[in-house]
């Protein structure tokens, strides 16, 4: 038999048993939407953790102590950072060409009568925006002359312009940070990514000894190494020299650390995090790609039952053929053939399921927090194969059966 006679008698088969048919294609549409939807999810999600530090500096590094971490046991007073830290970096670490402090709260600004609370407020060193790669929307960053001579003046994200000042623009006005006035010299777009929230900057100086006296320590510290290829020997002059300097902050174990998140005294820079976040994501993947392919193997299954029952009740058929010259190769490629129809039809339905699905994630509000799924021409690519595979996969035993049955007692069972 031809092949598009192989493939009308397919048609001619499944539409005389239409309804068991349907059912089974209902199984592979679950079991195939399930994993393009799972995979897409995957895909967005892992996009979303690497788009987070696409913002990076390619020489930046930031350094910050985690908790209370000391000696194996948390201890009663937190370890912080301190200007001496910063010193010492800028001293004794020769990858390192700058480095700034940062320190940070969460506070009440006012405009008039209109109020926003818990916003972030950092004091920062003059470099810091510069380490940072970033360029600010309107005016220019604050310099070593205001950080000296602690003068009241801030930075706003455009997140805070909006709130604000509704758009409308910022530079020159006043706003009151934690009861004090600070006049506004710039705005930066942190609408995405790190610092979407309302965030405003100040000089460092200004921070520590005019608002916000009882801040103990610096939160982080923000350094650009020399080159691009130094950032990773700077990374591990800093990571060495705090621990000299935080001696009751013990060092862990190499084969205990996962990522730098495991580290009591964290060193970050964008390729270790990008990594290492790269390998989260696509563990987290893999994880729902079994849960995907479990489902589909249930449609699998589904296939493999409808075809042995349709060799069961095509016996005499069957043997017929086989009487009037059918080769076995006819018989298994057209029973492999219906089982990959079957499968194939609802691979495609649940192809185009997953992609409205989608869509109505990628739709959902911003406060549901759920990363907009990719479905990339990869996915697309698996969920054909995978449909095809299914289809050859749960129905070549069948179609074997088939095409093993012997004419004569095919069709002398059938009496």
């Amino acid at each position: 038999m031809s092949s598009i006679e192989i493939m009308l008698a397919c048609v001619k088969s499944i539409s005389a048993r239409w309804n068991r048919s349907l059912l089974t294609v209902l199984g592979v549409v679950v079991g195939v939407g399930t994993v393009v939807l799972l995979l897409a999810y995957g895909a967005g999600q892992k996009a979303e953790l690497l788009a987070r530090y696409e913002d990076w500096g390619a020489n930046e590094i930031r350094v910050n102590i985690r908790g209370r971490w000391g000696r194996g046991n948390w201890m009663s007073e937190r370890e912080r950072l301190t200007p001496g830290d910063l010193d010492a970096i800028l001293k004794d670490c020769g990858a390192v060409s700058r480095a700034e402090p940062s320190v940070d709260t969460s506070t009440t600004v006012r405009l008039g009568s209109y109020e926003l609370e818990e916003v972030e407020v950092l004091g920062v060193g003059p470099d810091y925006f510069d380490i940072l790669g970033e360029e600010l929307v309107t005016g220019v960053p604050f310099g070593a002359e205001e950080n000296v001579l602690r003068e009241r003046v801030c930075i706003i994200n455009t997140t805070m312009q909006k709130e604000l000042f509704f758009g409308a623009p910022a530079l020159g006005q006043f706003i009151d940070i934690a009861g004090r006035r600070f006049r506004i010299v710039g705005t930066i777009d942190y609408e995405e990514g790190r610092r979407a929230e309302p965030t405003a900057f100040m000089p460092y100086l200004t921070f520590t000894d005019r608002t916000f006296i009882n801040q103990r320590g610096l939160g982080e510290i923000v350094a650009s190494a020399v080159s691009s290829k130094h950032v990773k020997l700077a990374a591990q002059q800093i990571e060495e020299l705090m621990y000299l300097r935080h001696p009751r902050i013990e060092k862990p174990d190499e084969s205990e650390i996962r990522g730098w998140w495991d580290k009591p005294i964290r060193v970050m820079y964008s390729e270790e995090l990008r990594s290492q976040r790269e390998a989260t994501a696509d563990s987290f993947g893999q994880f729902l790609a079994v849960i995907g392919f479990l489902s589909l193997l249930i449609g699998g299954v589904g296939v493999m039952n409808i075809m042995l029952v349709t060799v069961h009740q095509r016996t005499a058929e069957i043997g017929l053929r086989k009487a009037l010259g059918a080769k076995r190769e006819d018989i298994l490629r057209q029973f492999l053939a219906e089982a990959v129809l079957i499968s194939f039809s609802g691979g495609l339905i649940g192809l185009g399921a997953a992609w409205m699905g989608a869509k109505i994630l990628a739709n959902m509000p911003e406060d549901a927090q759920v990363p907009d799924p990719v479905i990339s021409p990869l996915i697309i690519f698996i969920a054909f194969a995978v449909t095809v595979g299914t289809g050859v996969f749960f129905g070549y035993y069948p179609a074997w059966q088939a095409s093993r049955l012997d004419p004569i007692e095919a069709l002398r069972s059938s009496r």
